[in-house]
């Protein structure tokens, strides 16, 4: 496969399968998973703040209003792929399918795929704005469990949020855009 990552979730090759498939294991293995941890991160990054503020008050000042943030955006952003996006991307593989004009589907995926790939680049300058408070997610020399755990934890939700977004970027919405141009 020239040109194309081979992407693999849960063991299973998604290039060959329907959108609508991987779009739903998207759901399920991110952004309700996102949906759970987001929170639980606001409130241990609350916790560690009232410990530490006056230790290390530079760096916690600013994360849980990030927290926020980041929060509100995806969860917005998430609600949009689900109720637009990935059904537009649905309908119009579906269209593909039967071989009708998915006329109304090819004119919309592509402006909502545009605004989404806006949306992932400014979570990914909240999670570089992150990255960059915390020293990379370094904690410092006398932050105790809770706080080496919070940063962990934020970590890694970085990476999940990277490897989400180039799944969709450069899995599901090249493949969407594709099928929308094919005609």
């Amino acid at each position: 496969m020239e040109g194309r990552q081979e992407i693999f979730i849960f063991g299973t090759d998604w290039n060959n399968k329907p959108l609508s498939e991987l779009t739903a294991c998207i759901v399920i293995a991110h952004h309700d998973r996102f949906r759970l941890e987001l929170p639980a991160l606001q409130g241990a990054a609350r916790e560690v703040y009232a410990c530490h503020r006056q230790k290390d008050f530079a760096r916690l000042a600013p994360l849980p209003g990030l927290l926020f943030r980041l929060g509100d955006e995806l969860e917005r952003h998430m609600r949009r792929e689900e109720l637009t996006i990935f059904p537009a991307i649905t309908a119009l593989e579906e269209a593909m399918g039967s071989r009708e004009e998915p006329a109304s589907a090819n004119r919309c995926v592509g402006s909502l795929i545009s605004a989404t790939l806006s949306e992932h680049d400014d979570i990914l300058d909240l999670l570089a704005e992150a990255r960059q408070m915390t020293g990379n997610y370094e904690p410092p020399a006398n932050a105790d469990q809770p706080y080496r755990l919070l940063l962990k934890r934020f970590e890694a939700l970085d990476r999940d949020l990277n490897l989400h977004i180039v799944l969709e970027n450069d899995s599901i919405f090249s493949r969407a855009l594709s099928l929308a141009y094919q005609r």
